[in-house]
């Protein structure tokens, strides 16, 4: 694992399944347990291993409204603006 990331095996194990199993992956909890520094750790960990030759693409959806998701991740993949989800989807495959 990427630094110093002890005591996180379980949710390390069960983000990367997930993301072996889905096109996107959201990982959801209270604030200030550790969400981000897990997902960056998982994001190293994967792309470390060469596991997804198209990428890994981190979207930090803190602070944003329901209406800008769709757009914070189109612009995260260096897509334009989605009109629709399934534009957004179609991209991610």
């Amino acid at each position: 694992m990427h630094g110093q990331f002890i005591g996180r095996n379980t949710e390390t194990y069960l983000m990367v399944k997930s993301l072996r199993e889905n096109a996107v992956t959201a990982c959801l909890g209270a604030p200030g347990i550790g969400k981000s520094s897990l997902i960056i750790s998982v994001a190293h960990f994967v792309h470390s291993r060469r596991m997804f030759p198209d990428g890994v693409f981190y979207v930090d959806l803190e602070g944003q409204k329901l209406s800008t998701v769709r757009y914070a991740i189109a612009q995260s993949i260096g897509m334009p603006a989605a009109d629709t989800d399934e534009e957004v989807f179609a991209e991610l495959g």
